[in-house]
């Protein structure tokens, strides 16, 4: 269902798509180049997850303090090794 606002705008579906893929492969570029150098990780560990039919494996490290940091994401079938 189209929304009435975004057509009185002149907005376009394609054109909101164009615009958040843009800004996620940005974001993702950002979060992947993250320096964890001097971060006390006690474990990683890789873990998979479906969303709306895409496989995403993520690596997450905990620290010395519990928390958790998403190390990276990557698209794959499973956790092998090749995708890993």
């Amino acid at each position: 269902m189209t929304q009435p606002c975004a057509d009185e705008m002149g907005i376009s579906r394609s054109a909101v798509a164009r615009h958040f893929i843009k800004d996620s492969v940005q974001a993702l570029a950002k979060m992947m180049a993250r320096d964890f150098t001097n971060t006390d990780l006690v474990a990683i560990y890789v873990d998979g997850i479906i969303i709306a039919r895409h496989h995403l494996i993520a690596a997450v490290g905990v620290d010395a303090t519990g928390a958790k940091n998403v190390l990276g994401l990557v698209s794959g079938s499973s956790e092998n090794a090749r995708v890993v």
